[in-house]
This record gives structure tokens, C-alpha cells and sequence, in this order.
């Protein structure tokens, strides 16, 4: 197999590139910059403006003169400094979600952000995105754990049981891989970006050892693949198709030969990437809020052993899940109230693009809409600075019993996205956080050490979430 190279620069595309770092600021002078004040501080397009955007004490000129005017911003973006982000007010999230991808593509951004192309990374595909869409949605004393890896590592082999089969989820050394292929991919992109400037980074999958490991590990992806791979290929024989997961699923939909093995486990790290680490994350932000509130934790467990109790099936079905209403709507409260991500439906332009009521952004912009001020708006959910366990719960009675629970998502609960690019696997993601929690909740007592409660959320960059790096006490549950 080849290393995948980007084209050297050639003098026309370094003097585009600086053309363009200079010809930014022109292009977009009718959108304002983010300024606001704090005490005797300015920000503008620092990094320091972040944690206001998901502050209880944010500046009310963020609030004030921008999202609740309608007016659009730009700040400084994390993944490039030199091209500012566009902040965009909710009233562009229809024509935004409603864009085509040639328009507003998850895709591109993605590339932009994580420098996918120059660091050897598997690139998103359209394949494995409609696949998830379309198949995959068919007694001891206390001990202190930091449940977050316990969580990782679940889920791994839960996604990877469905996506990958018996055999990988088995594997130690397969689901190791789907774990930590994230953070790998993460801080290669971070190390790139931050020592080689943009008409030098053609030359980073040669060498950098971050992106040159990265190869390797889809490599090894691509041998530990083979044999289910082998064994799919006698199954289609005779047009039986025996396996249900997403390997025989995008099998199914594209034609592999042997050569192309990389293709298809490129496309089971896209889905790690997308999946594991989010939903580990909600997980544990969601058992943060139970263990703070151990009242709703006993209505829960409640709801959990009587719906147990009058299953017809010795195994959850999808049927019992669903009928866990008060333990979703709990779950989608701390979503709202402390979701994972400060900015959400995250796009960029392939070429310029101008709104209908004649907003124009040029081409390549990366975009997004705050997640906080959605969640925290009073038009939308009274009181919203109080925890309500029982909010969504409420509107499902009052309005749809099919709509508010927690893989929902409108104009109103975008935190899974909006659009063709809303998460597709949203509802996979739903049923594992339950059956986790109540695999929990079932088996085990849990508090939080003496005078502790949730830690401060963590914010870097656009990206907020929960701390894992503290103890809670858990026991085996007493009868």
C-alpha cells in the first residue's frame, strides 16, 4: 500500500495562499468580530472568549447585540487561527440544514479542522454515514472508580459488536484501537497544525511520526479486518447474506476487492471516531447530574424495575428502552443543560455562498451555532436555569409523545445537529447510554465521595465536557 500524499505546493499555490490569509478580513467586513468586555479585560478574536460562550455570567453584549439581534459573528477559530469562524444567529439554521452538501458540507469541515488530508487519516464517507442512517437505526464495601474509560471501553465493544461483528468485538486488540485512534488522531492534527505552516504540510504524511503512525494503525485496521472480511465474501455467495453489521452493510452497498481493505476499515475509524468518545462523554455527564440529584436516581431505578418486571423478554428490547421515559427525558435535560460541545451543526462552503436574505460568506468558512444559548433560552424553555428532571417528559405528554425524548432534534434541540448531517446514530447512541445506566442503576449503589458534587465542566476551544478525572464511590447494590 501507498502513503496518500497531498501535491506539492507549486509558486502559484503559495502566492493563493497568502493571498487569501490577507484577503479574509475584506471578505467578510460586514460581518462584525466578536468583541466583549469582562471587568477591565477586552476580547476579541483571543482564545480566552470561549469559556463566555457558555458562561452563566457571559457578557450580555455577546447575547445581546448578536444572537438575540440576529446579527452573525466572527471570532477566532481554534483549528486556524488565521481564518476567522463565523458564528451564525439561529434564524440561518433552516436554510442551513436544509442546504445541500455541495453548498454546507460536515464533511469539508471536518477536513479543514483535523487537517485530515495531510496527516494520513481516514477521510469521512458518504457511504458509512448513510449506512448508520439507514441500517444501523433499524455486596462489597465502597470503591472509588473513574468510570470514564469504563464507559469508553463499553461502548467499543458495544459499536463495535454492531458495526464490526463477533469476532473484532472479541478482538482486545481491535477495540483498543477504536478507543484510542481518537485521541491519537487529535493530537496529531493539533501537532501538525502548530509546526508546519500551510504550504508545508504537503510534505507531513512523509514526515511526522504522528501521521506516519497513523497509517500504520489503519493498516493494522485493514489486516485485523481480513478474515471477516474472507468470511462476508463466502456468505454473499448465492446472494445470502447472513451477517448483520455495518461491515457486510457497506459491503453491500460498494463493491471491495482485496486491495481496497483499507477503504473498509478506514470507514469503521470514521465511525469510532464519530461515535465512542460522544457518547462515553454523555454518559458520564448525565451520571454526574444523577449522582447530584439522588432523589431522581430512586424514580429512575423505580421506573427501571418495574418495566423489568413486566418485560415479556429475559433481555432489554428496543420496546422496554423506549418505554424508559423518565430516564430519557432525564437524560436529555443534562444534554440541555450541560451539553458536550459549546457550538453544534458545524459546516463549511465549499465555494461562496449567499443566504436569502443576502448574508455572503466566502468560500471555505467554517460555521457553527452556540449550543448554550439554544439551551438556555427562556422563549424556549422556561426557567431555563434550573435543572428540571422532568421537563421533556412534561412536553411529550402536553405536545407528542414521538417528540422531545432524546435523539430528537429540530430548530428547538439541535444538540445532535440538524439537517442531512444530524447524528445517524443517534438513536444506537440513546439505547446504549440507558442500557449502561441501568445495568448501573440495577446492579450497584453509587454516591459521590464526602462533600463532593459534579466538577466545573472542562472547556477547550469550542469543546466542553465533563471532568473524568475524579472518583465516585460505587458498591454492589444491597437487596
Amino acid at each position: 500500500m501507498k502513503l496518500r500524499v497531498s501535491q506539492s505546493p507549486t509558486p502559484q499555490m503559495v502566492i493563493t495562499m497568502l493571498h487569501g490569509t490577507f484577503k479574509v478580513d475584506a471578505d467578510m467586513c460586514e460581518i462584525p468580530k466578536l468583541f466583549c468586555t469582562k471587568g477591565t479585560s477586552k476580547y476579541d478574536n483571543s482564545s480566552s472568549t470561549y469559556s463566555l460562550l457558555a458562561s452563566k455570567k457571559r457578557n450580555s453584549n455577546v447575547v445581546g447585540q448578536y444572537i438575540k439581534n440576529g446579527i452573525p459573528f466572527r471570532m477566532r477559530n481554534p483549528a486556524d487561527p488565521s481564518q476567522p469562524q463565523v458564528i451564525l444567529p439561529f434564524k440561518y439554521l433552516s436554510e442551513m440544514k436544509n442546504a445541500a452538501e455541495s453548498s454546507w458540507s460536515f464533511m469539508h469541515f471536518s477536513n479543514q479542522s483535523f487537517l485530515l488530508e495531510y496527516i494520513n487519516a481516514p477521510l469521512g464517507s458518504s457511504i458509512a454515514h448513510q449506512v448508520v442512517r439507514g441500517e444501523l437505526n433499524k455486596n462489597l464495601d465502597w470503591t472509588a472508580l473513574q468510570p470514564y474509560m469504563l464507559f469508553a471501553n463499553t461502548i467499543a465493544r458495544t459499536t463495535s459488536l454492531v458495526l464490526a461483528g463477533p469476532e473484532l468485538s472479541a478482538n482486545p486488540e481491535w477495540t483498543t484501537i477504536m478507543v484510542t485512534f481518537t485521541m491519537t488522531l487529535m493530537q496529531t492534527s493539533q501537532e501538525v497544525r502548530a509546526k508546519y505552516s500551510p504550504w508545508l504540510r504537503w510534505l507531513v504524511p512523509w514526515i511526522h511520526p504522528g501521521a506516519k503512525n497513523l497509517y500504520k494503525i489503519r493498516k493494522r485496521c485493514a489486516q485485523l479486518l481480513a478474515p471477516s472480511y474472507q468470511n462476508r465474501r463466502a456468505g454473499m455467495v448465492g446472494d445470502e447474506k447472513p451477517f448483520m453489521d455495518a461491515i457486510q452493510w457497506l459491503m453491500n452497498k460498494r463493491t471491495y476487492k482485496s486491495k481496497d481493505l483499507m477503504k473498509l476499515s478506514d470507514d469503521q475509524l470514521f465511525l469510532s471516531v464519530a461515535s465512542i468518545h460522544s457518547t462515553s462523554a454523555s454518559t458520564l455527564s448525565t451520571l454526574y447530574d444523577l449522582l447530584d440529584r439522588p432523589e431522581c436516581m430512586d424514580g429512575i431505578l423505580h421506573e427501571i424495575r418495574t418495566i423489568r418486571a413486566e418485560s415479556k423478554s429475559s433481555d432489554w428490547t428496543k420496546h422496554d428502552l423506549d418505554r424508559l421515559v423518565k430516564l430519557d427525558s432525564f437524560m436529555k435535560e443534562s444534554q440541555r443543560y450541560h451539553p458536550v460541545g459549546q457550538v453544534t451543526v458545524q459546516r463549511s462552503n465549499p465555494r461562496a455562498y449567499e443566504f436569502s436574505d443576502g448574508l455572503k460568506i466566502p468560500a471555505n468558512t467554517q460555521t457553527c451555532f452556540l449550543s448554550y444559548e439554544l439551551n438556555h433560552d427562556p422563549d424556549v424553555y422556561p426557567d431555563p436555569e434550573t435543572f428540571d428532571a422532568d421537563r421533556f417528559l412534561r412536553m411529550r405528554e402536553k405536545v407528542d409523545l414521538q417528540k422531545y425524548h432524546f435523539a430528537y432534534v429540530s430548530e428547538d434541540s439541535i444538540n445532535f445537529g440538524a439537517g442531512a448531517h444530524s447524528c445517524p446514530g443517534r438513536h444506537f447512541a440513546a439505547n446504549e447510554i440507558k442500557l449502561m445506566l441501568c445495568e448501573l442503576l440495577l446492579g450497584y449503589e453509587m454516591k459521590w465521595p464526602d462533600g463532593q458534587s459534579r466538577p466545573p465542566t472542562m472547556f477547550h476551544d469550542f469543546s466542553s465536557n465533563p471532568n473524568p478525572g475524579f472518583d465516585i464511590c460505587i458498591r454492589e447494590r444491597r437487596l
